[in-house]
C-alpha cells in the first residue's frame, strides 16, 4: 500500500501527464479517512494536548470516546455556574449554564468586551465548541458580565 505522500506524487505526476486521476484522488481520499481513524483509534491525549485540540467537523462517536476517556469533561459532570478551564476557538474559560444548556465566555474582539455562548462538544451545532477539562476560578477579566 502506497503512502500518502506518495500516492500525492502519483497524482501531480498523472496530471503533469495530462492522465485521468480520478481513481487515484479516491484512492488518496481513502487512505487519509482511514489514517484519521486509525489516529483517533491509537490517540492517548493528556489533557495539556487537549488545551490545543482542533476538533475534527463533524465530531463522530469514536473522537466522543477518545476525548471523554482522556479526561474531558460531560454535560452531565458539569455544575451550574461554575467555571471551567476547556479550550475553544476564543477562550480559554468559560461559565457552564445549566439552564441555557451552554457556556458563556467573555469575548474580547476588536476593543470590545462582551459575553458569548457556546455549547459543550456534546451538541455540536458544526461551529465552534468548547472542550471542558477542569473546573477552575476564573481571573477577573474572565468572569461574565452579561448586559
Amino acid at each position: 500500500m502506497k503512502t500518502e505522500y506518495e500516492l500525492a506524487k502519483e497524482i501531480a505526476f498523472q496530471i503533469r501527464e495530462g492522465k485521468d486521476v480520478t481513481e487515484l484522488k479516491n484512492q488518496l481520499k481513502e487512505l487519509r479517512k482511514k489514517n484519521i481513524k486509525e489516529f483517533w483509534e491509537n490517540w492517548k491525549p493528556t489533557l495539556k494536548e487537549l488545551e490545543h485540540i482542533q476538533l475534527p467537523n463533524p465530531l463522530e462517536e469514536l473522537h466522543y470516546e477518545v476525548l471523554y476517556h482522556s479526561g474531558v469533561l460531560r454535560k452531565e459532570q458539569l455544575i451550574d455556574g461554575k467555571y471551567y478551564r476547556g479550550t475553544c476557538r476564543n477562550a480559554n474559560v468559560a461559565q457552564w449554564d445549566e439552564k441555557g444548556n451552554c457556556f458563556w465566555y467573555m469575548r474580547h474582539k476588536f476593543g470590545n468586551n462582551f459575553a458569548e455562548k457556546i455549547n459543550h462538544l456534546q451538541d455540536d451545532n458544526r461551529y465552534d465548541l468548547f472542550v471542558p477539562l477542569e473546573e477552575v476560578d476564573p481571573k477577573e477579566n474572565e468572569i461574565i458580565k452579561k448586559d
